[in-house]
C-alpha cells in the first residue's frame, strides 16, 4: 500500500480487502507489519471517489478501510474478529473429487432431515460388489487386459 492514487479506487480497495483478509486469518505478523500504514488507511477514509455521473465509489473503501485501521488500532477487536473467523472456519470439509467424497459430506451433514436420497444412493453403491469389477478374475468373468497392444 505504498501507492495511494484516488482515482484508481479499486486497487484500493482490493488491497484493503486483502489485508481486512490477512490480518483476520493470515500470521499474527501481519498485524505487527502494517501498524506504520494506519495514516496511509486514514487517508483512505477520508477520501471520497465521486465519479462523473454523481455515484460515490469510495463508500466500499471507506467502510473496509474503517474496518482495517479498527483491527490494527484496537486488539481486542481484532482477537475477536481472528477467534470469530476459526471457530467459522472449523466446520469447513475438504475433500477430493468423486462420489465417495459426496456421500461422506451427506451422511455428515445429513442432521435428521429426510434421507431417503441418501439411502437410496448408498444402497445403490452397497449392491454393487467387488466381484462384479471388470479388474477382478472369477468364475464369471475373466480378466482382459484392457491396454493390450494389438501387435
Amino acid at each position: 500500500m505504498a501507492m495511494f492514487d484516488r482515482r484508481e479506487w479499486r486497487g484500493t480497495y482490493n488491497t484493503l480487502t486483502m489485508l481486512n483478509h490477512l490480518l483476520v486469518n493470515g500470521p499474527l505478523s501481519v498485524f505487527n507489519e502494517f501498524q506504520h500504514e494506519r495514516e496511509l488507511i486514514e487517508d483512505a477514509i477520508n477520501t471520497e471517489w465521486i465519479d462523473e455521473r454523481g455515484f460515490d465509489c469510495g463508500l466500499k473503501v471507506r467502510n473496509v478501510a474503517g474496518k482495517v485501521l479498527r483491527l490494527l488500532e484496537d486488539g481486542m477487536f481484532f482477537k475477536d474478529e481472528r477467534e470469530r473467523n476459526r471457530k467459522q472456519s472449523i466446520g469447513r470439509i475438504i475433500t477430493g473429487f468423486g462420489n465417495s467424497s459426496f456421500v461422506d459430506i451427506q451422511s455428515e451433514t445429513n442432521n435428521g432431515r429426510d434421507s431417503s436420497v441418501l439411502s437410496d444412493h448408498q444402497t445403490c453403491e452397497n449392491d454393487r460388489a467387488v466381484d462384479d469389477h471388470p479388474f477382478v478374475e472369477d468364475e464369471h468373468n475373466t480378466a482382459k487386459l484392457l491396454l493390450s497392444s494389438s501387435t
